[in-house]
């Protein structure tokens, strides 16, 4: 793993001042949120404490995959280049918690034009790549339920609230969208 971590280093220096500065952007808690902020926090420090113990003990990693370690890392790439595509789309309308302001509209643009949580499918795709950029598809995995279980609840949550502001105009985009993976969900 002699290139694996200076390349997972810096995807990561990358990675973690935009989310910090993300995460404090309309960070105010709604009732319209219904607690899914908490639950992508508990999400996200199980998943830091399962990372932590598997790298450190090297539970579920493959040696000599320079072809998993490389397309991993290509995909965590994509996967930042997207969610922050997502944040720059939505501009003034992105908030870290669930939550409508009486101006808001909805973003049919960029990445908006075939997935509806382009953000939400660009975090799950940097774990994943960051996991199996580290030749570790164990660790890829329990990333992937990890966060795919709680973002299937910021999903449930998001779409119910824009449904209720939107209602039929949110129907129709939603009928000719994918919810996160074109072809797929």
């Amino acid at each position: 793993m002699t290139w694996q971590l200076p390349t997972a280093a810096i995807l990561l220096a990358l990675w973690l001042p935009g989310e910090v500065l993300y995460r404090l952007h309309g960070a105010v808690r709604t009732r319209e949120d219904r607690h899914s902020s908490h639950v992508l926090g508990l999400a996200l420090t199980v998943s830091l404490s399962a990372s932590a113990h598997m790298l450190w003990t090297g539970l579920g990693r493959v040696t000599d995959w320079p072809l998993l370690s490389s397309l991993g890392f290509i995909v965590a790439l994509g996967g930042m280049a997207l969610r922050y595509w997502a944040i720059q789309t939505l501009g003034a309308m992105f908030t870290s918690a669930v939550h409508l302001r009486a101006d808001h509209r909805l973003v049919e643009t960029g990445p908006f034009r075939w997935i509806r949580h382009p953000g939400y499918a660009g975090t799950l795709a940097f774990l994943v790549g960051m996991a199996c950029g580290l030749e570790n598809p164990w660790l890829a995995a329990a990333l992937l339920a990890i966060h795919g279980l709680a973002y299937a609840y910021r999903i449930h949550v998001e779409e119910a609230c824009l449904r209720d502001h939107f209602g039929e105009a949110y129907g129709a985009y939603a009928a000719r969208t994918w919810r996160l993976l074109p072809y797929v969900y």
